[in-house]
């Protein structure tokens, strides 16, 4: 078995680390004074250094090469997330005191500290206030909120960041050079772009590209193999929500769905994409509701089903546009919610087969003009009463959606005028069927309204 790139690349001393150059002079300088602190916590993403530079500073202040994944008996490392337990951290504290074996330092590296338990921080906790002289913690974290005050108060830290793209592109050129793998550069940089500043993820990424045989690695090729959506049809995509062309829209998500792109790698090349027109002044759109839609797209993969949520998200976000869009929309934007003081041009008196056919009038207007209101609207119970018009929804999500100023404004608008009279909303929440298992939460009913929403036709099995 071959050992995977980001390790046999893995950086061995301070001068071969990238993006992280104040932390290195400053350890580099802390050694060079002999002014050591007993613990450190380095923090920030992952794969960007932390790691690495533990296990390099441990060796230095030890004055011990460096050797890729050496074992060196007084420079442990832990695993925070699988010996998280107070028993662990005895342990720990009670080795601790006895003296280093080899090297003038015993040097603890723990990662992912944060996943320790209460007990087991209070046990840290002890042996970090009165530390032996020859003990050094190099605490590592992805999550530094999580680590107690009692804890970070006594250590000195570090902030990791996210490492420049173009220095990810320049150790990956670096790497195709030394394999003697031909590389585009655009092929590189969409590689550096996916990694997100993660050089450990970029070098893996990488990897498995090369894997595939290639003779030569372009930017097609990465694409393929990594699940990128061509730059063309999200281009497309958003052409067609721009153009109210909601169908189009769905139809092309699914064939790039059918092309076997990731909803994260659709998410992103779809922010990347406006964020790129935002800042060449290349969107002609509603710049809030552009970047609310952006916002969306960044948690796309904190929902049980992103493919269904990121194709909601598409529809609100052209619904969104469409109204903003609409002169009549805009000309009625200071409505009042109650609309009382709207005075009809035409008044009749309306019987209840009256009422029947004013519902139809009104989700057929709907359907025609604000799609997305109109499948809200064709799931909710009418009932007619005093120039009200009362919706009872299943979901909150629902009701919560047609409250909103702008839709509440175009339903009154759109139903007063097929009417001729001055009618309000009163939109309440039906009481759950007692038949609907307990465990099942509001985001569970929302996606499943989600699903019936952008496919009226489904049934329920």
């Amino acid at each position: 078995m071959g050992k995977a790139l980001y390790r046999t690349y893995r950086s061995l001393d301070f001068d071969d680390l990238v993006g992280q150059d104040e932390i290195i002079q400053t350890l580099k300088n802390e050694i060079k004074t002999n002014q050591l602190s007993h613990a450190y916590i380095f923090s920030g993403p992952r794969g960007v250094g932390k790691t690495s530079v533990a296990r390099i500073f441990a060796h230095q202040i030890n004055q011990i090469d460096y050797k890729n994944e050496d074992n060196v008996i007084d420079i442990i490392e832990i695993d925070g997330a699988s010996n998280r337990g107070i028993d662990e951290i005895r342990y720990l504290r009670e080795k601790a005191h006895f003296a280093p074996s080899a090297c003038q330092y015993k040097v603890y590296i723990i990662d992912e500290v944060h996943m320790l338990t209460t007990p087991a921080f209070n046990a840290l906790l002890k042996i970090l206030e009165e530390p032996p002289e020859h003990v050094i913690f190099i605490l590592a974290t992805t999550d530094y909120d999580k680590i107690p005050i009692t804890i970070t108060s006594r250590t000195q830290k570090f902030f990791f960041k996210l490492i420049p793209q173009d220095l990810i592109v320049k150790r990956l050129k670096k790497i195709s050079q030394e394999q003697k793998i031909n590389c585009d550069p655009s092929a590189l940089e969409a590689i550096a772009a996916m990694g997100n500043g993660s050089l450990r993820d970029s070098i893996s990424l990488f990897d498995q590209v090369i894997s595939s045989g290639q003779t030569k690695i372009d930017l097609k090729i990465v694409n393929q193999l990594l699940g990128i959506p061509l730059e063309s049809k999200i281009n497309q995509l958003l052409d067609n929500i721009f153009n109210n062309s909601i169908n189009q829209v769905i139809e092309d998500l699914n064939q790039i769905f059918a092309d076997g792109k990731s909803v994260d790698n659709i998410s992103r090349a779809i922010h990347d994409n406006l964020m790129q027109r935002i800042i060449n002044h290349q969107l002609n759109h509603d710049i809030e509701k552009t970047i609310d839609f952006m916002k969306n797209l960044l948690i796309i993969n904190n929902y049980s089903d992103p493919q269904k949520y990121l194709q909601l998200c598409l529809i609100e976000y052209q619904e969104a546009l469409l109204i903003d869009d609409d002169p009549k929309t805009k000309a009625n934007s200071t409505i009042a919610l109650t609309a009382i003081n709207h005075q009809p041009t035409t008044t009749k008196n309306l019987v209840l087969s009256d009422y029947d056919q004013l519902w139809t009038s009104l989700l057929d207007s709907l359907k025609k003009n604000h799609n997305t209101l109109y499948g809200i609207l064709r799931m909710s119970q009418p009932h007619f009463y005093d120039n009200t018009l009362e919706l009872k929804f299943k979901f909150k999500f629902h009701q919560k959606r047609i409250q909103e100023k702008k839709n509440y404004d175009i339903i009154t608008q759109t139903i007063n005028d097929l009417s001729g009279q001055n009618f309000t909303l009163s939109c309440l929440l039906e009481t759950i069927d007692p038949a609907i298992p307990s465990e099942i939460d509001e985001d569970d009913l929302t996606m499943l309204a989600t699903i019936k929403e952008i496919f009226p036709e489904a049934e329920k099995l």
